[in-house]
This record gives structure tokens, C-alpha cells and sequence, in this order.
């Protein structure tokens, strides 16, 4: 069942939510800004997620009104214990 269901409504705060819960998301942060949502996500360096994966779990579980545009990639690298 997708988290939204309103079409038209958008809501940075759930499209967030849901990339941070993804495996090897470190942080995200989403903007809604000239009608189109965007995201800035870090991962984990020996990450194999892609942007395009992320849009289509996205689109798959809140919809295309709440998947962004494009997402940006920032790889950390995982610490040393």
C-alpha cells in the first residue's frame, strides 16, 4: 500500500521518509522547488544503488507525484572499526 495516495499532494517530508529507509542510505534530503521534487542522497561508497532504483521504488511505493525529478549521489566511505 503506497504511503500517499492523494495525487497532486506533495510531500517532501514522506518522499524522505522513504529514501531513508532504503538499504545503504546514510541521509536524504528532498526539496520541492519549480514544480518538480529533487533529491540529494548519501550513500555508502561500496554502494550498488543507482538513482535510477531509487526513482522506481519511489514511483513503485508513494507514486510519480512524489518520486523526484533527479537525484544526486554523495558516496561516503564506510569507517574503519
Amino acid at each position: 500500500m503506497a504511503l500517499v495516495q492523494v495525487l497532486g499532494s506533495v510531500d517532501p517530508k514522506a518522499t524522505e521518509s522513504f529514501l531513508l529507509m532504503q538499504p545503504d542510505v546514510l541521509d536524504a534530503s528532498v526539496w520541492f522547488t519549480e514544480g518538480r521534487l529533487h533529491a540529494h542522497v548519501t550513500v555508502h561508497d561500496d554502494s550498488g544503488l543507482s538513482s535510477g532504483a531509487l526513482r522506481l521504488a519511489c514511483a513503485e511505493e508513494l507514486g510519480i507525484h512524489q518520486t523526484p525529478a533527479d537525484i544526486m549521489f554523495v558516496c561516503a566511505r564506510r569507517r574503519a572499526a
